[in-house]
């Protein structure tokens, strides 16, 4: 039980002052309304009666649940078992139609050879420009050969025709040789075939003195000493800037067959373009260079496609549009 003890906490100062009573609305609702100006009341504080509650401790602690440091019930123990796994495939994760890694990774299998490789204002092909969207640009290969494309290209293009892009970023894989990826006895020890891909993102420019412009793109197979080089696909043709410019991606994507390989093989990324004008020029950040490790008779990963694509020779010896399975010497 509670013993209660009520009183008054109004002191006599309070008391002496004339305030003014309080007043309450038909809800028991204490409601203040203005002063009058020549009145001489104030406003008044309500006190709350102070109120002490006493329990007997014998009685409280026989009416109320008192805390324990003690379990009143063993939770049972919770066991995790794995019913089963679904590994995620890198290789399906495509980010922009860009696969974020093509690794093909299997027990047993360290894929060492697939490869991701981009173009930085680091490369050689960089073209000293300064302007807003121009921070990343590359010059291409320009399909003639003369003193002025020299000057115009500050020495970086040296002959007439295709040039390789000359990829200085290694995101992840084997470092490249001049831009172009090297076939190692490794990789053909290994059995695997790989698929080449490229997107490269380029600009043609409006101007009445330009109005038809050539632009290709090709993966390119250098053999060397003595072999010739060998085009393995081409995309690209005559276009119109009549209408204003253009900007183009040409993709493109290549399956070289192990069995097709020799050490030292280089595959590289070439363009060419049909004027020296500097409002022709590849973009950095819309080109990507890469190289996946394919299964055995497997399929080739999706690679977006680029409209107008010009057809291949066909390698008399059992190549095809899509494959290269003898030497460069064929075309």
């Amino acid at each position: 039980m509670a013993a209660t003890n009520t009183q008054s906490n109004t002191t006599v100062e309070q008391e002496a002052v004339d305030l003014r009573p309080i007043k309450r609305n038909s809800s028991k609702q204490i409601v203040s309304y203005a002063l009058e100006e020549d009145s001489d009341k104030d406003y008044g504080t309500h006190k709350i009666p102070a109120v002490y509650e006493g329990y007997d401790m014998a009685v409280y602690r026989r009416t109320l649940d008192m805390l324990s440091n003690e379990l009143f019930a063993t939770p049972p123990e919770a066991t995790i078992d794995i019913l089963s796994q679904t590994p995620i495939n890198e290789q399906d994760l495509y980010v922009q139609g860009v696969s974020i890694k093509s690794v093909i990774q299997e027990e047993g299998f360290d894929d060492v050879f697939s490869g991701r490789y981009e173009l930085t204002p680091s490369a050689p092909s960089w073209r000293d420009v300064m302007g807003r969207g121009y921070e990343n640009t590359h010059f291409s290969g320009i399909s003639y050969y003369e003193k002025a494309v020299r000057e115009d290209t500050d020495g970086y293009v040296k002959w007439a025709g295709f040039k390789e892009i000359p990829w200085d970023l290694a995101v992840y894989g084997p470092p490249l040789q001049d831009g172009g990826y090297i076939i190692t006895q490794e990789l053909i020890d290994s059995g695997r075939d790989i698929q080449i891909s490229a997107t490269v993102g380029m600009k043609q420019g409006n101007s009445n003195e330009w109005t038809e412009i050539t632009q290709e793109v090709d993966i390119h197979l250098r053999r060397t000493p003595n072999s010739p080089s060998w085009s393995a696909k081409k995309v690209g043709g005559l276009f119109s800037s009549a209408n204003g410019p253009r900007y183009p991606m040409h993709n493109l994507t290549f399956r070289v067959n192990n069995s097709g390989m020799q050490v030292g093989d280089r595959w590289e990324i070439r363009s060419k373009t049909g004027s020296r004008n500097k409002q022709n020029f590849i973009y950095g950040d819309k080109s990507i260079f890469e190289v996946k490790v394919l299964e055995p008779n497997s399929d080739m990963q999706p690679w977006p496609n680029t409209d107008g694509a010009d057809p291949l020779v066909v390698d008399p010896n059992g190549g095809t549009e899509n494959t290269v399975t003898t030497t460069a010497s064929n075309k």
